[in-house]
């Protein structure tokens, strides 16, 4: 059950008890824009930015924030209606009253209250009673400034009533000079603020004892700090502040235990002890840019299905049960080792997505040595560690630990559980140790060349990649979260995945990697392959043979072998057009037919099998050795098509494109073939190079290939490719 696996989590992680301190009323990583300095006696000092400036893509300055740890959390999970102030650190509407709604004045007479209420508990605290002067002289100030500005327009409207002249206009500007120099000498250890929405170029929304500061607007944060404490947060210095928040919040906690009924009170489904089940559930953080409800039953659309308000017959947890799911839950969002988000691209700048995004979290009962997270961005060192423990195998102790895998999104405040699953370790060691062997590429053992394709690489070969390399790129839902679920729990890859790999083949017009273009797509991308070949292997079915890395000569479906005849056609004119002898030429078949031939083999192959004839008779003529092996190849190809299809489903074409990658990749690890077999004869092989040779001579002898022609054919290097793409 979710509420049970993450309760067994947030006891895990709870810290150790500190006496008198209540862990769960104080949260970390809070984002906190501004730093109130004040005195010993709360006169205003000043207001700092915490804001860092950083150049990401395109040069565009982004502002990050230091987190803070240990802030204040509010006592209760509402804050809709006001009253409920995250103490000293919270936004303007709790420290000013500056707010759009109408509760702006109740908000920041609550939080006067609990600093005075703090003041009260501790005299004998400097910072408490420092505090607590800056609150009076904040109230002092606004009084006085409401005062004057009364005074001023009684003094305007009785001087509106008489005849204008320059003797009522001269005593009138002088009588409101007095006004305001009486109230300014009663002002002088006040603390004036003042919010003006549109300031004259270059000045700051909010003014401060006549100082503006660019604050943007009013849901920005600030937390308080005194001179002597060196910018160091009042909750961070004062360990009475953390003793009052802590009793606070356990007080304000108990009264959202609902009393027992006549039948008494309903057992708690994390723990199964009979205890008030807790209303509201309560909100975390993490899953949005705003706290969160788990568990939500307030709104008519819950009361709709019968239920009353009150009522929470699915989810009846005590209070301590609710406040380990919660501290679970936000420990798990905070981590890249327990976390996922996919979402799809970032919105402009004043929008927000149309598409909420999803994010996984998975953990285990108790730790393990192995790094899920890391595994799934493709940390080097971490997949081999997978790989050698399925190898070598795994300790039952390990083995049999839970795994639990939770995906959620966003919607109004409220959670969406868009899946949940959970299993145990060995599975999903055993699952990821699949994943990267079915990826692999390569005719090579995992030595110190080998590297994982990571989680977003797969991601991008599905997808138009942007116009400039810096800028975003953007996943369907569908695709990263079908990729994950497959790669963590070995489930089929959903079929748009499929189609969208066929149509980026089909619609990039660049067969191999240009140098002189970097950042074009190119069809054969090597990550694109061999997510198409582990997609076909996971939609096939129990009877149906699976793809291999190499070329299968003994495939029965006819599209393997039209995209084989498409692949050879290529080489031939290729080569036939060759500028340099000895030398093949760029592609221009596989650019201009591939989308056609693979959506209508029918009506492509025909033509471009009868201009091949002419490239061939031209290759006779100026190179034997590589006409013979194309005669050969046509053969046995030809052989095996009774007749062309007439059009192919996105899972024929998917066969078709791997059996044109494989047919043109058997040409260049023939070459590599005879290259390292004149190294072995000459005694010059690399001792890393003898296993790669040994799997080329079984791919060698699985693709049938004549030997006899190794001494005659021209050495056929495999395309350029780029050193590291960027992710």
């Amino acid at each position: 059950m979710i509420l049970q696996a993450l309760k067994e989590y947030g006891d895990y992680v709870k810290p150790p008890p500190v006496e008198g301190i209540a862990s769960d009323a104080f949260a970390d990583g809070v984002r906190i824009q501004w730093l109130l300095e004040i005195n010993a006696v709360g006169n205003f000092h000043d207001l700092l930015y915490r804001g860092v400036e950083r150049l990401g893509p395109k040069k565009k300055k982004i502002i990050s924030f230091p987190a803070l740890d240990k802030v204040p959390k509010n006592v209760t999970s509402d804050r809709s209606h006001g009253g409920n102030p995250q103490f000293l650190a919270d936004n303007l509407e709790y420290w000013f009253g500056i707010s759009a709604k109408k509760f702006g004045q109740k908000s920041f007479d609550s939080h006067i209250a609990i600093a005075k209420d703090f003041a009260d508990s501790f005299p004998d605290d400097e910072r408490a009673q420092a505090v607590k002067k800056f609150f009076e002289k904040l109230v002092a100030g606004q009084v006085l400034a409401q005062r004057r500005g009364r005074a001023v327009d009684r003094v305007q409207s009785f001087f509106a009533k008489q005849p204008p002249n320059e003797v009522i206009v001269d005593r009138r500007q002088r009588v409101i000079r007095q006004v305001e120099q009486y109230f300014d000498k009663q002002l002088t250890d006040k603390i004036q603020v003042a919010w003006n929405p549109k300031p004259a170029r270059g000045a700051g929304k909010l003014v401060i004892m006549a100082r503006s500061f660019p604050v943007k607007n009013a849901k920005e944060r600030i937390a308080l700090c005194l001179q002597q404490d060196n910018l160091k947060p009042v909750f961070h210095a004062c360990e009475n502040l953390r003793l009052f928040w802590s009793e606070k919040y356990r007080k304000a906690n108990a009264e959202r235990e609902k009393p027992a009924k006549a039948g008494g009170n309903p057992p708690c489904l994390c723990c199964g002890q009979a205890k008030p089940a807790v209303e509201p559930f309560g909100t975390f953080s993490g899953l949005a840019d705003q706290a969160t409800s788990l568990v939500f039953t307030g709104k008519p659309a819950y009361q709709s299905y019968g239920f009353k308000k009150g009522e929470i017959p699915n989810a009846a947890v005590c209070l301590e049960c609710s406040q380990a799911v919660i501290r679970g839950l936000e420990s798990l969002l905070k981590s890249r080792s327990t976390s996922k988000k996919f979402h799809l691209g970032r919105p402009r700048p004043g929008e927000g997505e149309k598409i909420p995004p999803v994010i996984f979290v998975f953990w285990t009962r108790q730790p393990t040595e192995f790094d899920f997270g890391k595994t799934v961005e493709a940390d080097l060192e971490t997949v081999k560690r997978i790989l050698e423990s399925v190898h070598k195998g795994i300790p039952r102790e390990i083995a049999e630990k839970q795994f639990y895998i939770l995906g959620m999104s966003e919607s109004y405040r409220r959670t969406m559980v868009r899946y949940w699953s959970e299993t145990n370790v060995k599975e999903v060691v055993e699952n990821l140790a699949a994943w990267f062997e079915d990826l692999r590429d390569r005719f090579a053992e995992y030595g110190p060349n080998y590297k994982p394709l990571s989680f977003i690489r797969l991601c991008q070969v599905t997808v138009r990649q942007p116009n400039q390399p810096t800028d975003e790129w953007k996943f369907p839902p569908f695709i990263s979260t079908g990729l994950f679920l497959s790669a963590l729990l070995g489930k089929p890859i959903p079929p748009p995945v499929l189609q969208a790999l066929v149509n980026r083949v089909r619609i990039v017009t660049q067969t191999e990697f240009d140098p002189q273009n970097s950042n074009a797509d190119y069809k054969l991308k090597p990550a694109r392959m061999a997510l198409l070949r582990l997609t076909l292997n996971r939609l096939m079915k129990n009877n149906e043979q699976p793809f291999d890395v190499g070329l299968d000569v003994d495939r029965r479906e006819p599209e393997y072998h039209c995209g084989r005849l498409l692949a050879v056609c290529d080489a031939a004119m290729r080569w036939s057009n060759s500028s340099e002898r000895g030398k093949p030429g760029k592609s221009t078949v596989a650019d201009r037919y591939m989308g056609s031939a693979s959506s209508a083999p029918c009506s492509v192959l025909p033509v471009v099998y009868r201009n091949c004839r002419h490239h061939l008779n031209k290759l006779k003529r100026d190179l034997p050795p590589k006409f013979l092996q194309m005669e050969i190849l046509l053969d046995e190809i030809l052989s095996k098509i009774k007749s062309y299809p007439v059009t192919l489903t996105p899972k024929e074409a998917g066969v078709f494109i791997l059996g044109f990658h494989h047919q043109r990749q058997y040409f260049f690890l023939v070459s590599r073939y005879a290259k390292l077999k004149k190294q072995l004869k000459e005694g010059s092989l690399p001792d890393e190079n003898k296993t790669e040779l040994e799997a080329l001579e079984d791919f060698v002898k699985r693709a049938r290939f004549d030997a006899s022609l190794l001494a005659d054919l021209p050495d056929e290097e495999a395309p350029e490719a780029p050193a590291a793409e960027p992710e």
